[in-house]
């Protein structure tokens, strides 16, 4: 983990040239600090000494994160973006899969239950928070109900937005050691399907943002 004083410095001085918008990139980002326990800041707290510059700061800045893992997504993190403005509410909390047994196959290390306990929390913790995951469709020996788990989980979480991918293999993977059994037309059926779920919630929430204010950053002419 890079030093977490460094980190804060590097904030402190883009916030200075006016930077709008920073965003904290690991793989897996709320891991943070785990390998060096008690050496360095963990990851909530690092979001919190970031919360205190902020408000110190006088500036206005968001700082979001990107990729977390759902296993080491904690309840601390979701009250530290809670407390402080300057913590984008918005939560990227990859799923993959909606079925447990792809899950295992894809060595994620998380449940559908222990997800839907975060997605819980941050809906109790932060309403205004939006949503958005990472999914894998056609990943090997996905079946037709394991799929639908997957719509299932759609209907139940209400993403604002999710990054689709038609499964392919990556060398190196463990996956790669099995046939990619889903034939190409079959994928493209699922991503087309569940892109059609994901854009009636995301109509459905853009609807119920008619008539409100809200603070944006503008960053060019489209």
């Amino acid at each position: 983990s890079r030093p977490s004083e460094e980190i804060l410095e590097e904030i402190e001085s883009l916030v200075g040239k006016e930077y709008k918008t920073i965003t904290l990139l690991g793989q897996n980002v709320n891991s943070y600090g785990l390998d060096k326990k008690g050496l360095e800041l963990t990851f909530p707290q690092l979001l919190q000494a970031i919360g205190e510059f902020g408000l110190k700061s006088g500036k206005e800045f968001w700082v979001y994160f990107t990729s977390p893992h759902p296993r080491d997504m904690s309840d601390e993190v979701i009250d530290v973006i809670a407390r402080y403005p300057h913590l984008a509410k918005q939560i990227h909390l990859p799923l993959q899969s909606g079925d447990d047994k792809v899950l295992i196959r894809m060595n994620r290390k998380h449940s559908l239950e222990k997800y839907r306990m975060i997605v819980e929390k941050i809906r109790d913790t932060i309403p205004q928070a939006t949503l958005f995951t990472d999914i894998i469709v056609g990943f090997t020996g996905e079946t037709e109900e394991q799929f639908e788990n997957t719509v299932r989980a759609f209907d139940e979480f209400r993403f604002n937005m999710a990054y689709i991918a038609q499964y392919s293999q990556r060398p190196g993977a463990a996956s790669s050691r099995w046939a990619d059994d889903i034939p190409p037309e079959v994928k493209k059926e699922r991503f087309h399907r569940l892109t059609e779920v994901l854009q009636k919630y995301s109509l459905e929430m853009n609807r119920e943002m008619k008539g409100k204010e809200y603070r944006v950053l503008i960053t060019g002419r489209d």
